[in-house]
């Protein structure tokens, strides 16, 4: 539907109607119209990765500080003081070593292939060190179980990134992974976009945990992840898909921000990038 596959010149004849620039043309002589129709293209696709990521991230972390609370997971104080170094080591060497790979990688199932990757790498030097805390003995103090307070962290986390304004931490993301990659920067965009909807599945789920056929799957000695991802995560859900539809709006806004900033690659062909060029041809 762009008008302009490949734009002509016609001296001295009249100009078919599929080739006039209805909109004008920028400093370059692009077609204003075209460049709206494939920062569209672009402003929707970032949109829609933004909130999968988000949506995925928030559906999660909502779901175990809801279900599990502070007091339902409890683990040998041996293993809760191996999750502090278990989880310096599985960041560095799961995300801060393979930063170049994020870097180098353009296409979607490239980068999302790292991605999935590096979530594997990190998951299992947490499991290694849960493992090794769980099955080694460490003394009477460290043999004590204690409740893991998965909510107070998780909603403290949340807080932490809410405080923080969003065109600080996106780039600061990004310039942790050295990439201007769009596709970097729509993860950046995700990991601070997620806490609404872990909010909300929060509530939900101890709402929902509550009621009496959770009460039975309990008393006839379902699995807590069973429960939880069969059970009550499938009744949680309704109120996300209206934030999910929200969000995608200030995920272009965010888009359209930083690619006005030139914080992004091919940030030319943008919503973003049109109002740097009238920014530009105003100033001249």
């Amino acid at each position: 539907i762009s008008p302009f596959g490949e734009q002509k010149t016609y001296a001295g004849e009249a100009i078919p109607l599929r080739e006039r620039h209805w909109l004008g043309t920028g400093r370059n002589g692009l077609d204003i119209l075209a460049v709206i129709i494939q920062g569209s293209r672009r402003a929707l696709s970032v949109g829609l990765f933004t909130m999968l990521i988000a949506g995925l991230i928030g559906i999660l972390f909502g779901s175990f500080a809801g279900y599990f609370q502070d007091h339902k997971l409890q683990l040998k104080r041996a293993s809760l003081y191996l999750l502090i170094p278990a989880f310096l080591l599985a960041g560095f060497y799961a995300f801060y070593l393979r930063r170049f790979q994020f870097e180098s990688e353009t296409g979607l199932l490239s980068l999302g292939f790292e991605i999935g990757l590096s979530l594997m790498i990190f998951g299992l030097i947490m499991v290694l060190f849960l493992q090794i805390g769980k099955r080694m003995y460490w003394g009477k103090f460290l043999e004590e179980r204690i409740p893991l307070k998965l909510d107070s962290f998780i909603s403290r986390l949340m807080e932490l990134i809410q405080s923080l304004p969003p065109l600080l931490l996106i780039p600061t993301l990004a310039a942790f992974f050295d990439s201007r990659n769009i596709w970097v920067v729509m993860l950046s965009i995700a990991l601070v976009s997620w806490m609404g909807i872990a909010r909300v599945v929060r509530g939900e789920m101890m709402s929902v945990s509550e009621m009496a056929y959770i009460q039975a799957g309990k008393a006839m000695g379902l699995k807590p992840l069973q429960i939880l991802f069969r059970h009550v995560l499938p009744n949680s859900l309704a109120s996300v898909w209206p934030m999910l539809a929200f969000g995608l709006g200030s995920a272009i806004l965010a888009e359209a921000t930083l690619s006005f900033l030139a914080l992004i690659e091919g940030s030319e062909n943008s919503w973003g990038g049109m109002l740097t060029e009238g920014k530009l041809v105003r100033q001249h």
